[in-house]
């Protein structure tokens, strides 16, 4: 099982042919790291996360910018549009929760973090 913390972003819903609800979210996560020269440097990789059924209906309701954390496993597919095969990564969600995030919250409030007291 892979588990990872991610910034998620739009949803996007379709069903299959015999009805399962699939949600798929892009989401990206960002690494840091110092330079030879001691600069700071970032990079920001994104990945395609995919839920059904009832799990597909709980990421349905998230919103852009919501912090989550996925587990699930991660897969590998091709396929072929216009002569041109693709290869694409998407880990399969087993869980997806929206974590609470105090210091945002009191900012959208406009008030001091509650665990500033």
């Amino acid at each position: 099982m892979n588990q990872i913390t991610i910034i998620g972003n739009d949803a996007e819903a379709h069903y299959t042919q015999n009805g399962t609800l699939v949600v798929t979210i892009s989401v990206a996560t960002k690494e840091s790291w110092k330079d030879a020269d001691g600069k700071w440097q970032s990079r920001t990789h994104w990945h395609r996360i995919v839920s059904f059924g009832r799990q597909a209906e709980l990421t349905r309701t998230l919103t852009k910018g919501s912090y989550v954390m996925v587990q699930g496993a991660v897969r590998t597919g091709e396929y072929e549009r216009e002569g041109a095969k693709h290869r694409i990564v998407e880990v399969r969600a087993d869980t997806i929760g929206k974590l609470d995030r105090a210091e945002r919250r009191a900012e959208a409030e406009g008030g001091p973090d509650p665990g500033d007291a």
